[in-house]
């Protein structure tokens, strides 16, 4: 079984190496590339860890990306591109991070963060989820927060979701969460 996110609604997350200032959107696309190397090197990609890592902590870190409103890009959405830290602490049973540093990208129906083009937004998403069992790879929780468009419209996100570990070796984590036409999905590779 593979972790599946709907094809208009993808916030992703990769390791992103070190930068001086803040981050551009060639960077964002720099840690969606890295992601994309460690969700799909291996057996099976990003499939479900069947065995728990003998971590306590871990970071993971990449891009996010968020739709609002419809997934036809001639309808009124919103979409946008950001990057996303988080850490999952298997002591505890948790894991939490944010997402910042947006850009609205102009096109996104085609969901190919390497062509996208757009321009700065503020906001900042946070989540928190907890697990789902004792040595279970699925986390729930929500994912919270505000993003202000181009055109000064902000857009809160109050949404329910989901996480699970995957790769061979939990390289990856995803999230995603959804309420009405607000959607969000994270995907992030361990650092």
């Amino acid at each position: 079984m593979r972790f599946i996110f709907p094809a208009a609604i993808l916030l992703v997350a990769a390791c992103g190496g070190s930068t001086t200032g803040p981050l551009t959107l060639a960077d964002l696309k720099e840690r969606d590339l890295l992601f994309q190397e460690r969700a799909n090197s291996g057996q099976g990609g990003f499939a479900p860890t069947v065995t728990l890592p003998d971590y306590a902590t871990a970071s993971y870190s990449g891009v996010a990306f968020v739709v609002i409103g419809t997934d036809q890009p001639q309808g009124d959405s919103v979409a946008a591109l950001g990057a996303a830290e988080l850490t999952v602490d298997l002591v505890n049973a948790r894991v939490s991070g944010t997402a910042d540093t947006f850009f609205q990208i102009d096109q996104f129906s085609s969901l190919n963060i390497q062509q996208a083009e757009g321009d700065p937004i503020t906001g900042t998403l946070t989540y928190a989820l907890t697990q789902t069992a004792a040595g279970e790879n699925s986390f729930n929780g929500r994912v919270v927060g505000t993003i202000t468009a181009l055109d000064g419209q902000a857009y809160d996100f109050n949404l329910d979701g989901g996480g699970v570990l995957g790769g061979e070796n939990a390289e990856v984590f995803g999230i995603e969460a959804a309420q009405g036409n607000i959607a969000a999905a994270i995907l992030t590779s361990r650092d």
